[in-house]
């Protein structure tokens, strides 16, 4: 976390945002928990996973990155590229019964309810924490580094192989480590609230429609932040089939898209000159008001779409926020930025923050002191 004169800055592990500009009381509102508390772990959430959806996920695709599923999980290979993310975060976490074919290669799985695979391969180790039963096929390649803990029983088919199997387990040690729907609702409320934090924030930069592209040119702040405002989302993705952006010194794109409707919003522009990828790791989409997005073409940026149940029909470059998901495009780890230092993961973060704030005002005031002696 960085504060300079006027600026507050929060930082992830592979982006910035940059938001609003404080003094004493908006410290005095992080030490409290609120809203910059909230938008400092949700950034951190944002980093950390390349997928998060509150309800259920039916996929016939692939997530590069780590995924978190509140509800039930149908089929689907995640962290296919073994991203690295923060302690204790699980290459899959699923709050309900997972079933269908699925894939796991990267370490670490947490299962709330039922292992009711068709077939399930995990190849990456770590430890497999499920609350219910194993009643599905399923085969765990765990190379000595983890073992696979039920709260039920193995009745189903399948081994594991270079770790143990513990059956009926219900030690608070494993309960930790088994997701609830207290686990979901927390993650849910802060990103809401993020979502609010960044809907909040005052457009600087604006965009302008040709013959069906859309050319967005940035203004950035000093910081390098530039900020657009979509207020009429179905009218502009309607009449849009080309988007590109002219970056005028931007590091940092947030765009907050208004005005879905109750209807299914449908995206299907083309990003031009491979724009979906370029800028994919400093670009965050906000859809603060959207129930239903499907999208048609190649996606860039990150996708805050909290209460949308979202059809994924090509890749979306970039972390994936949505209330439910089917997925037939694949989802596409950005990259690290390697010049920002981690954020805090733990959720909630109150207590982190209340600590770390009470040293900041200490500093700032010190700050003021000396400079008044000068």
């Amino acid at each position: 976390m960085l504060v300079s004169s006027g600026l507050f800055t929060l930082y992830g592990q592979n982006r910035m945002i940059v938001g609003r500009s404080f003094g004493y009381g908006a410290i005095l509102a992080l030490i409290a928990g609120i809203t910059p508390a909230a938008a400092a772990t949700a950034t951190a959430l944002l980093n950390d996973y390349n997928l998060i959806v509150f309800g259920d996920v039916t996929s016939q695709s692939d997530v590069d990155g780590k995924a978190y599923i509140g509800g039930n999980l149908t089929g689907g290979s995640f962290d296919n590229h073994n991203v690295a993310a923060g302690p204790g975060i699980n290459a899959l976490t699923v709050g309900n019964n997972v079933s269908g074919s699925v894939t796991v290669n990267g370490p670490g799985v947490a299962i709330g309810g039922n292992l009711a695979t068709s077939n399930y391969n995990g190849n990456g180790g770590g430890n497999a924490y499920i609350g219910g039963s194993w009643t599905g096929s399923a085969n765990f390649n765990l190379n000595g580094s983890g073992n696979v803990y039920l709260g039920g029983t193995k009745t189903g088919t399948g081994n594991v192989n270079g770790g143990s199997l513990f059956q009926n387990q219900s030690s608070s040690s494993f309960l930790a480590n088994v997701p609830t729907t207290a686990t979901t609702s927390s993650i849910q409320t802060t990103l809401t609230n993020y979502s609010s934090f960044l809907g909040g924030l005052t457009a600087n930069s604006t965009f302008s429609l040709n013959s069906g592209t859309a050319t967005f040119n940035a203004s950035p702040n000093a910081q390098g932040l530039a900020i657009f405002d979509i207020t009429n989302a179905q009218s502009f993705f309607t009449s849009v089939n080309q988007i590109t952006f002219n970056l005028n010194g931007a590091t940092e794109i947030i765009v907050d898209v208004t005005g879905a409707g109750s209807g299914t919003l449908t995206i299907a522009a083309n990003f031009l000159g491979g724009q979906a990828q370029t800028l994919a790791q400093d670009t965050l989409w906000n859809f603060t008001d959207a129930t239903s997005l499907k999208i048609d073409n190649q996606f860039g940026g990150d996708i805050l779409a909290n209460s949308a149940a979202v059809t994924l029909n090509q890749n979306e470059e970039g972390t994936l926020v949505a209330e439910s998901l089917v997925q037939d495009g694949e989802v596409h780890y950005d990259g690290a930025n390697n010049n920002l230092p981690l954020a805090p993961t733990p959720v909630p973060a109150t207590l982190p923050l209340f600590g770390g704030g009470l040293g900041l005002l200490g500093y700032l005031t010190r700050r003021r002191k000396q400079r008044s002696a000068i």
